[in-house]
């Protein structure tokens, strides 16, 4: 065993501590000192330009989120106050409608409460001169003028037994003068 741990330690063996060693050490530090100014630095720093432009871009988006979280309540707000407002304006012009509309309805019955009242008097008018025509004492046909054929009509229809000697001879009975 001491022989094989002489083997070991001796020069060539295992665990030899020439130059090699140092020249490994040197040689791993010179490519990790090309590697960094080589491959490592540009890598960082596409990595650190990158973090930045993701950055400013959260940042910039949070800006324009919080303007528009701004610009919606202003619009919301304004909105709400339009509505409002349109409401108002509807509530009054309805408003305003419902009396027009009142008041075209009173012309409206005014109107014809008028006319009606007009065709009535010219209704019991026109009676009145049928009932003179049929019992009245002073009739004479030819003064009622458009009205005479319908009294003849009327007379024809309702007394046709009753011919003109007949109503003649009624009228002298009365003390009228004939026709």
């Amino acid at each position: 065993m001491i022989s094989q741990s002489l083997i070991l330690l001796s020069a060539g063996g295992l665990f030899d501590f020439g130059a090699t060693l140092p020249a490994l050490i040197l040689q791993f530090v010179l490519l990790m000192v090309v590697l960094n100014l080589v491959l490592y630095t540009p890598l960082l720093n596409a990595i650190n330009t990158r973090n930045n432009y993701i950055l400013e871009n959260l940042s910039q988006s949070s800006d324009y989120l919080a303007q528009a979280d701004e610009l919606t309540a202003k619009y919301e707000t304004e909105l709400k106050t339009r509505r409002q407002s349109a409401q108002s304006e509807i509530k009054q012009v309805q408003k305003d409608l419902k009396v027009i509309i009142e008041a075209d309805f009173t012309v409206v019955n005014q109107l014809t409460s008028s006319y009606v009242s007009d065709i009535t008097k010219k209704i019991i008018a026109r009676n009145a001169q049928l009932f003179q025509v049929m019992f009245g004492e002073n009739t004479d046909f030819k003064e009622l003028g458009s009205y005479n054929l319908s009294s003849q009509l009327f007379y024809n229809l309702w007394f046709p037994y009753y011919s003109r000697e007949k109503r003649q001879t009624v009228k002298k009975k009365r003390g009228a003068v004939s026709i």
